[in-house]
């Protein structure tokens, strides 16, 4: 009763659709809301293969984990606006989602810490710290000539918002 999956299913990465691979995929509404999906989707794609080269498969439960939490807060905020919407994709009460979706993005946001710093006294995880892949400038460029432009928008629009007074 808690799944999306009538059939109580897991989610299984090699039959999940893409939605990047297919080419009929068009966004429907405007120009910007299909720019904003490619620069997430294009900016994500780079930081889940730098977690893969980095082989911490914690690592990257605790980003997704993070990034999910982002995700699920906003979803939410749209579907109920919506009004006439029944609440029976969320177990989480309306009025405890946002203070919940906050907590769990803040102890994702502590393991990945944890993990990177190799802080084991958290009980975090059972590997040790992973070796990240090099990121710079060149070695970005280089490595993702594609999608590069799409992950230093996304980094210099966030910074610039986040200095605003």
């Amino acid at each position: 009763g808690r799944t999306m999956q009538r059939d109580g299913s897991v989610i299984d990465a090699a039959t999940l659709f893409d939605a990047t691979a297919d080419k009929d995929n068009r966004l429907r509404g405007s120009a910007s809301a299909l720019l904003a999906k490619r620069l997430l989707v294009n900016s994500i794609s780079i930081l889940f293969d730098l977690l893969g080269r980095a082989g911490h498969r914690g690592l990257t439960a605790a980003v997704l984990r993070y990034l999910s939490a982002a995700f699920y807060k906003a979803f939410r905020m749209l579907y109920t606006m919506v009004g006439q919407n029944p609440n029976t994709y969320f177990s989480v009460p309306e009025l405890l989602y946002s203070a919940a979706t906050d907590a769990e993005m803040s102890r994702a946001e502590l393991q990945i810490r944890a993990i990177l710093t190799d802080t084991a006294w958290l009980g975090v995880s059972d590997e040790k710290a992973p070796e990240l892949p090099a990121i710079s400038n060149d070695t970005l460029s280089r490595d993702y000539p594609q999608l590069v432009q799409s992950l230093f928008s996304v980094l210099h629009q966030v910074g610039d918002r986040m200095k605003q007074k």
